[in-house]
This record gives C-alpha cells, structure tokens and sequence, in this order.
C-alpha cells in the first residue's frame, strides 16, 4: 500500500466556497433555461419554495461569513447588508409562491366540490 494513500488532503475552506458558489450559478443559468423553454406555470409555487430554501440558506452562510469580521469593518457590514437584502428576497419569494399557489388550490379544491358527472355517452343512431 502506497504511503500516498494513507495521507488525505484537506480541501481548502476557501475553494470549497468557491466551487459552491460556481455550483449555484450554473444551477441559476439551469432555471433560467428552464424558464425560457416554454410554459411552466404549474411548477412556478414549487420551483419559488425551492429558491426561498436556497435564500434562507444563502442568509444563514452570509451570516458565517459575516462573523469572521469585526463588528465595525465594512467587511462585516457589508456582509450584514447582503444578508438583509437575502432575507428580503427570500420573504419575497414565499409571498410570490403562496399568491401563484393559491388559484390553483381554489381550483383543485372546487373541483373537489363538485359532483361527479357521468361520461357523456353517444346517442345510438335511430
């Protein structure tokens, strides 16, 4: 057994980030072809439940980011600020996914409601 083998390298925190971040846009530009290639008005409420996570998520790890300053660097305000502005879009987000959402529920929810109807059959010929 090679002595290589026995040695892991430890992946460098500051790559790690970078290669997350490039994972994140090309996952964007991914959506934004979905968006462009034609209807997909039904998987709207799903796919902004899905963006809100990644927000929360990108809020939480701006937060991680911010604590590496000092309270009073422009760093770490800056990094506030993005943090804020994440959180906004992710509220604004959910807003968005429960007013697209909610026609939908209504319809479902009527079509719940009404009575089942029969096929309609053709009349024999006479």
């Amino acid at each position: 057994m090679s002595a290589r083998g026995l040695h892991h390298r430890r992946p460098d925190p500051s790559d790690e980030l970078f290669d997350a971040a490039c994972d994140l846009l090309q996952a964007a530009r991914a959506l934004q072809d979905a968006a462009a290639a034609g209807d997909t008005r039904f998987a709207l409420p799903a796919t902004l439940g899905a963006i809100e996570a990644v927000l929360h998520t990108l809020d939480d790890g701006t937060g991680l980011l911010t604590a590496q300053f000092a309270g009073a660097s422009a760093e770490h305000q800056a990094l506030r600020r993005l943090g804020v502005a994440l959180g906004d879009a992710a509220r604004a987000c959910e807003q968005a996914r429960a007013q697209l959402a909610a026609p939908s529920v209504e319809r479902l929810r009527a079509r719940l409601r009404a009575p089942a109807r029969p096929p309609d059959r053709a009349s024999p010929a006479g």
